[in-house]
């Protein structure tokens, strides 16, 4: 039987570089990716090889 497994998580929060470099303190997490997104916004996303939150 396999495992179910999330992807990826979006999460809406009012400092994404803030909380991205907080993850990556208490996780041991990178960052995969950062910069624009939708209306505006910014976008950081963070995790493992396998698997992030956005």
């Amino acid at each position: 039987m396999s495992i179910a497994k999330f992807e990826h998580v979006n999460v809406t929060v009012s400092d994404p570089k803030k909380t991205a470099s907080m993850l990556t303190q208490l996780f041991g997490w990178k960052v995969r990716w950062e910069g624009p997104s939708k209306y505006d916004g910014y976008t950081v996303h963070v995790g493992t090889d396998e698997d992030y939150l956005a």
